[in-house]
């Protein structure tokens, strides 16, 4: 039976290569130099999100919106004397709401309503120390509208969608059915019977693991989502050179948004810190206002690893 587990594994891995096929998995958009440019009238919670393969909403997203949201005027950010209680050395900040347009885009509505379910209005605050419980229980307000904005500008496909989430179907069941395989080869039976059930459950499981792969890599993108996707990865990379170039700190100020939706923030300042080449935007109000540049680079950090200890995230695969 170590054959027809084998023939069982190579079967499956086969129907899954040709349905990957089938659905476009190696699908991708080539662009010429001349297209190449920055991704015009795109917010940087957007713009990071189409660098990934797959679309997912994390907090570097958020935060990139909290950030664009307070360039545009309408949040605050202000450094208080109190420190956060579980680091006695980290100063605490206080995000509040300034005004509140008429005109907000479905994410930005979803982040506001992620850290105030009770209702965004003028003068609402939340302390920095409260933003992990906030996303951690109210995240689907922010990801289901951001999604849905993808959607709306075309950048998503929903058949795409389908097709990951049978990967994903194909990668659950076939997981259980092995773990059921393998649980009766090992209660019940014979010696012959355990190895015959026991093969044929390692056989599921390797087609469960290719099931898995390919929902991973599986693009949901749409075409006019694939061209858009490329575009932010080339701004993002144009991003990462002028990091290490001798920029100035208006570079930092100007697109320190989207290195968070990039998901690379901390990198970001630490190689403007090292330069000496940090500053502070207007809607920050620190302490000591001579201590502003220091003082915000330290808050970004803060909030950049509240779900995350690494210094920036690398790019994703290409779509």
């Amino acid at each position: 039976m170590f054959i027809a587990g084998i023939l069982l594994f190579l079967l499956g891995a086969a129907a899954l290569f040709w349905y990957w096929r089938k659905e476009g998995g190696f699908a991708r958009t080539h662009l010429d130099d001349t297209e190449i440019q920055e991704p015009e009238c795109l917010a940087p919670a957007i713009a990071g999100i189409m660098a990934m393969s797959a679309p997912l909403p994390s907090w570097h997203h958020a935060q990139s919106a909290l950030y664009h949201l307070a360039n545009q005027g309408i949040l605050r950010v202000r450094e208080l004397e109190e420190t956060v209680l579980w680091r006695p050395d980290q100063a605490d900040y206080l995000l509040e709401i300034v005004q509140v347009p008429e005109q907000l885009s479905e994410h930005e509505q979803g982040v506001l309503a992620m850290l105030f379910p009770e209702g965004y209005t003028r003068g609402a605050s939340l302390k920095a120390s409260q933003l992990k419980r906030a996303y951690s229980k109210q995240y689907r307000y922010f990801a289901d509208a951001l999604l849905h904005e993808l959607e709306e500008k075309g950048f998503l496909d929903r058949r795409r969608q389908y097709v990951r989430g049978h990967f994903g179907l194909i990668c659950v069941c076939s997981l259980i059915l092995a773990l059921i395989g393998c649980m009766i080869g090992l209660t019940v039976g014979s010696t012959e019977g355990i190895g015959s059930v026991v093969h044929l459950a390692f056989g599921l499981l390797g087609i469960s693991a290719i099931a898995f792969f390919m929902r991973l890599l599986y693009s949901t993108l749409s075409p006019r989502g694939r061209r858009q996707s490329q575009r932010c990865r080339e701004f993002a990379n144009s991003l990462l050179t002028a990091m290490k170039k001798d920029t100035g700190p208006e570079t930092f100020v100007q697109y320190f948004p989207y290195a968070a939706g990039f998901g690379w923030l901390a990198a970001w300042v630490y190689a403007f810190q090292q330069r000496e080449a940090l500053n502070a935007p207007d809607w920050y109000q620190p302490r000591t206002s001579g201590d502003a540049p220091r003082s915000f680079a330290a808050m970004l950090l803060m909030w950049n690893s509240i779900f995350t200890r690494s210094n920036g995230g690398d790019l994703r695969k290409s779509n």
